[in-house]
C-alpha cells in the first residue's frame, strides 16, 4: 500500500475521491489509539488520503490502510512527547504556511468530505513532529545520533553533489522539436568535453547558452547565466523523479571528477559530480542524510509501535464511513 505521509505530496494533492454515499452523519469519534483520540473528521481525511493514494485497492485493503495511518498518527504523537518535543513557534509556523496552501487546493473536496480546515492543522501538526523526529532521534544531539563519519561516507556513496548546466529543450508552449534536441545535445556533448573542473564547465556554459536558448526562443542575458549553472546536491529521488532508468545508470556511474549529460523529456543536464565535502561539513549534511538514510528505518520504528499502543476504537462507529 502506498502511505501518504509527505507534506510536500499531501500539498500537491487535490482530493478528488467523495464520500460513500450515506444519510447517517459521521461519528464525532472513531476512538483512540494509545493517547490519541481520532474525531471523525480525523479518520475522514487519513481515509481520504489512502483512497485516493491507492485508486484501485478494495475495502478491506483500505480499511487496513487506513488503520496503519492511525497507528502510525498516533505513534508519531506518542514518541514526540516522550522525548520531550513541542509543537512551538517554529511548528505553529510550519502549520501557517503550509495548511492554508493545501486547504485552498482541496477546500471543496474535503468540505463535501465532512473535513474541516482545524483538522487538516492537525494532520499538518503530525507531520511538523515526524520531519522532527528524525533530528530528535538521529541528530547530533539524538537519541540514536548518526556518527559523523556515517554521514560523510552516506553522503560520498549515495548522494550526488556537483554543478549543473540547465539547458531547456522547449519554450513557453511546452513543445521540443527533434532538432532542437539534437542541436541541444550537441552542445551538451561541448560543455562536457570541455568541463574539467568548475570554471571550465561554466566558461563552457556562457559560450553554449545564447545558441541553445536562441533554438526555444529563450532571450539571453549574461545576468541570467547562474539561472542555468548552479552547484546543488541531491538524493537518488530528486533525480529519479525527473530522470529515466537510462539517465540514472548513467548518473550511477558518474565518478567524482566526471562529467555527465543527462537527458529527460524537456531538458538536458550537464553534471559535473564532485565530492560533497569540498563545500559541505558533516553537520551540513546531517539533514539530508537522516531524511535519505534513517526515514525507512523511523517508519519501521513508528509502525511497530503504533501497532503494540492499546487500541480502544469503536468498529461500529468506524463501519459507518465505508457504507
Amino acid at each position: 500500500m502506498k502511505r501518504v505521509l509527505s507534506l510536500m505530496l499531501c500539498g500537491l494533492m487535490l482530493l478528488s475521491v467523495t464520500a460513500c454515499g450515506t444519510s447517517q452523519p459521521d461519528p464525532e469519534t472513531v476512538g483512540s489509539i494509545g493517547e490519541t483520540t481520532f474525531s471523525g473528521k480525523l479518520y475522514r481525511l487519513l481515509q481520504l488520503n489512502v483512497t485516493r493514494a491507492n485508486p484501485d485497492a478494495g475495502e478491506k485493503e483500505l480499511r487496513q490502510a487506513v488503520l496503519a495511518e492511525m497507528e502510525h498518527y498516533a505513534a508519531v504523537e506518542a514518541r514526540f512527547q516522550q522525548l520531550g518535543g513541542e509543537l512551538g513557534e517554529e511548528g505553529q509556523a510550519y502549520v501557517d504556511q503550509y495548511a492554508p496552501t493545501i486547504w485552498q487546493q482541496s477546500q471543496a473536496e474535503m468540505e463535501e468530505n465532512g473535513v474541516d480546515e482545524a483538522t487538516l492543522e492537525e494532520y499538518v501538526a503530525n507531520l511538523y513532529r515526524e520531519d522532527n523526529l528524525l533530528t530528535m532521534v538521529y541528530g547530533a544531539d539524538g537519541e540514536q545520533p548518526v556518527s559523523e563519519e556515517e554521514i560523510l561516507s552516506y553522503a560520498r556513496e549515495q548522494l550526488y553533489y556537483g554543478v549543473c548546466v540547465y539547458l531547456p529543450l522547449s519554450g513557453e508552449e511546452g513543445e521540443t522539436d527533434a532538432s532542437v534536441r539534437e542541436q541541444a545535445l550537441s552542445a551538451a556533448q561541448r560543455i562536457q568535453q570541455a568541463a574539467g573542473d568548475r570554471n571550465s564547465l561554466r566558461a563552457a556554459a556562457k559560450a553554449e547558452l545564447p545558441q541553445v536558448l536562441a533554438l526555444t526562443g529563450r532571450e539571453w542575458e549574461e545576468d541570467d547565466l547562474d539561472s542555468y549553472v548552479y552547484a546543488n546536491l541531491y538524493t537518488p529521488d530528486n533525480w529519479e523523479a525527473n530522470l529515466s532508468e537510462g539517465a540514472m545508470e548513467v548518473l550511477r556511474g558518474t565518478e567524482y571528477g566526471a562529467c555527465s549529460v543527462l537527458e529527460n523529456e524537456n531538458s538536458i543536464t550537464v553534471f559535473l559530480r564532485l565530492d560533497p565535502e569540498e563545500n559541505y561539513t558533516a553537520e551540513d549534511l546531517r539533514p539530508y542524510v537522516t531524511q535519505s538514510m534513517k526515514r525507512d528505518e523511523l517508519d519501521e520504528a513508528l509502525a511497530l509501535q503504533g501497532a503494540e499502543l492499546p487500541h480502544e476504537l469503536d468498529e461500529k462507529a468506524i463501519d459507518i464511513f465505508w457504507k
